[in-house]
């Protein structure tokens, strides 16, 4: 959706990583510097700027209609990276398309939440495509 924003309609993002300057900065993220790298690396930093989905928006680019679903517990990809990234992704927007945040309440990182949490989830997700794609809804 960063890179290659005409291809999509809608988008929606579980639980995710988006700010991967800062994301060994808070809880568990230390641990991924062995997967990601080290902003203390000079070379591991230009290559986290470089595709830090937070810090690739661009002011006035039309990106796809957006649910960013973190869970409110979530230790592994603290909601802060969601609140940033959909609180930017609502400032440069350059057109009308939504940036929707739905914290899973409980959860932590896609656990923790109950059965009809999960399933109203869901629901929203299936929902917000449907409306972004003009599905036709049939009641009866």
């Amino acid at each position: 959706m960063i890179q290659r924003p005409d291809l999509f309609t809608a988008v929606t993002l579980d639980y995710p990583a988006l700010d991967m300057v800062r994301f060994d900065r808070f809880t568990g993220g230390i641990t991924w510097r062995s997967d990601f790298g080290s902003t203390e690396d000079a070379g591991d930093f230009r290559a986290l700027l470089a595709y830090s989905p937070y810090h690739r928006l661009v002011p006035g680019v039309c990106y796809p209609a957006t649910m960013v679903l973190p869970g409110s517990r979530d230790e592994t990809t603290v909601p802060m990276h969601a609140y940033k990234f959909v609180a930017q992704l609502r400032h440069v927007m350059g057109c009308s398309n939504p940036a929707l945040l739905r914290v899973s309440w409980g959860a932590g990182h896609a656990a923790g939440a109950t059965l009809e949490d999960s399933i109203d989830n869901w629901a929203d997700q299936i929902a917000f495509f449907a409306d972004r794609i003009h599905l036709p809804l049939h009641r009866g």
